[in-house]
């Protein structure tokens, strides 16, 4: 099993980083082979609307089952609950610290805050007056979906790679 752990370096003794977006790095820590890599977060800086879905997929082709990290939209929230992958709430110390706590079972699973997630809703749409006033909302709604749709799509292929697998390993042992 592969687990991503949004990071401030490139190695275990980096820090944790408490953001899933604007994390520079992310290590993807192979508990099967205890083995680990750095992927850059090519998406850290810069403009942040509809990034989430590009940092998820860009995890999931790495074949990841679960994220350690924090700060997760609702979009992305949802991307990877439709993909199976399980969160946990990071926290503040190093990376190789923040793996032994999941090793251990110590960590949280991540949940949304109902009251962030409201927030955002009324920020970014100007809920309920936004529309009203015909202010334009700061999201291109078509961009994101389709990120969104190639998300989904990336899932479905990568779900259908693993049954693919599975299947061929059943007929080959009779």
């Amino acid at each position: 099993m592969k687990v991503a752990i949004s990071s401030s370096g490139d190695n275990l003794q980096s820090f944790s980083h408490l953001d899933f977006i604007s994390a520079p790095y992310f290590i993807i820590y192979d508990l099967a082979s205890d083995s680990y890599k750095s992927v850059t977060n090519v998406y850290a800086t810069g403009v942040k609307s509809g990034v989430g879905i590009k940092v998820a997929q860009a995890l999931m082709e790495e074949g990841i089952k679960a994220i350690i990290s924090d700060g997760f939209d609702p979009w992305v929230f949802q991307f990877f609950k439709f993909s199976g992958v399980e969160l946990f709430k990071i926290l503040p110390m190093r990376v190789i610290d923040v793996l032994e706590k999941f090793k251990k079972g110590d960590l949280r699973r991540w949940e949304p805050e109902v009251s962030s997630f409201f927030k955002n809703f009324f920020t970014y749409f100007h809920f309920p007056f936004g529309w009203f006033f015909e202010w334009g909302s700061p999201f291109d709604w078509k961009t994101i979906r389709i990120a969104q749709l190639e998300a989904m799509i990336s899932a479905l292929e990568a779900q259908l790679d693993i049954l693919r697998k599975e299947l061929e390993d059943l007929k080959r042992r009779g």
